[in-house]
C-alpha cells in the first residue's frame, strides 16, 4: 500500500471514529439528563409560589397479542429520507421495549414514564453494543449528531432523550415534555421546552399596623357615638366623628402589592424560543 493510500485510509478511519465518539457523547449526555427528566419537567423554576408534582400516567392496557422486540431479520432494509425517519425507527424500538417491560413488570412501576429510561438503555445496547440490528445501525449512521453533513440533516442530540423517544413512540403524551406550573391563583399552566414564562399578579392586604389602628378607631367611634347620643347637637363631637369615620374608611382600603415570578426553561438561541407573559391581575 502506498503512503498516499495509507494516509487516505487513516483519514477515513479517523472520520468514522470521530463520528461515533460524537454520537456517544450526545447519547451519554441525554441518558444522564434523563434520570431526572420527569422531575425537571414537572417543576418549573418559580421560587415565588408552589409547584405541584406531575400527573401520574397510567400504563396502557395489555395488548391481546404478545408484544416482542423484532428479530434481527426484521430490522431492515431501512430507507431513511431524513433524520426524522431515522429517530422514529429508534423510537419504535423504544416503544416496543416499553410494552415488553409493562407486560413483564405489570404494576411494579406506577408511572409509565419510568419505563422510558430503561427501555432506551436496552435499545441502545441492542443497536450499538450487541449489534442485533446491523442494517439499522448502518442506515442511521449518516444521521447521527457527529456524522458529516449528508444533505438531509442530522438528529439533534436532544432527540435521544428517553422521554422524548417515548413520546415519539406514542407511549407518553406530548404533554410529558412540558413543565407543569401551578400559578398563584390555582390555575395550571404547561410551558413548552423552549418557552420562558413571566408571571405577574397582585394581592390585596391590610397590614398589621393598619389593623391595629382600625381596631383603635372603631373603639373610639363606639365611645363617640355614645357621647353624641347624649349631646346630638354638639358640633365639636360631630366634627370629630366625621374625621374618625373618614380615617376608618381609609384604613379599610387594602394595600395592593405586586408580585413577579419567572420560569426559565427556554433556549433564547433556538428558532422556536418564545416568552409568554401571564398577568393574573388582583388575586383576592
Amino acid at each position: 500500500m502506498s503512503r498516499k493510500t495509507q494516509i487516505t485510509a487513516g483519514i477515513a478511519v479517523a472520520a468514522v471514529l470521530a463520528m461515533l465518539i460524537g454520537f456517544w457523547i450526545a447519547v451519554e449526555s441525554a441518558e444522564k439528563k434523563s434520570e431526572s427528566a420527569q422531575k425537571e419537567r414537572a417543576e418549573a423554576a418559580l421560587t415565588e409560589f408552589e409547584q405541584t408534582p406531575p400527573q401520574t400516567l397510567q400504563a396502557e392496557p395489555e395488548p391481546e397479542e404478545e408484544t416482542t422486540m423484532p428479530a434481527q431479520a426484521d430490522a431492515g432494509p431501512y430507507n431513511f429520507e431524513n433524520w426524522e425517519d431515522a429517530i422514529n425507527a429508534v423510537a419504535d424500538l423504544v416503544g416496543m421495549e416499553i410494552d415488553a417491560q409493562i407486560k413483564e413488570r405489570g404494576d411494579e412501576v406506577k408511572d409509565i414514564g419510568d419505563y422510558a429510561l430503561p427501555a432506551y438503555q436496552a435499545v441502545r445496547g441492542r443497536i450499538w453494543e450487541t449489534n442485533e440490528f446491523p442494517e439499522l445501525r448502518k442506515a442511521i449512521a449518516p444521521y447521527l449528531p457527529g456524522a458529516p453533513d449528508n444533505g438531509s440533516g442530522r438528529i439533534p442530540a436532544e432527540e435521544f432523550d428517553p422521554v422524548r423517544l417515548a413520546v415519539r413512540a406514542g407511549r407518553l403524551p406530548g404533554q410529558s415534555l412540558k413543565s407543569k406550573l401551578t400559578l398563584p391563583n390555582g390555575e395550571i399552566y404547561y410551558s413548552d421546552e423552549k418557552e420562558d414564562v413571566a408571571i405577574t399578579w397582585q394581592r390585596e392586604r391590610i397590614s398589621a399596623e393598619k389593623r391595629k389602628a382600625l381596631a383603635r378607631f372603631e373603639s373610639a367611634r363606639s365611645a363617640l357615638e355614645a357621647r353624641l347620643a347624649e349631646s346630638p347637637d354638639d358640633k365639636a363631637m360631630q366634627k370629630k366623628m366625621s374625621e374618625l369615620l373618614t380615617a376608618i374608611e381609609r384604613l379599610k382600603t387594602p394595600q395592593v402589592t405586586r408580585y413577579e415570578a419567572f420560569s426559565f426553561k427556554g433556549d433564547p438561541t433556538h428558532p422556536e424560543y418564545k416568552i409568554t407573559f401571564i398577568d393574573l391581575g388582583v388575586i383576592k
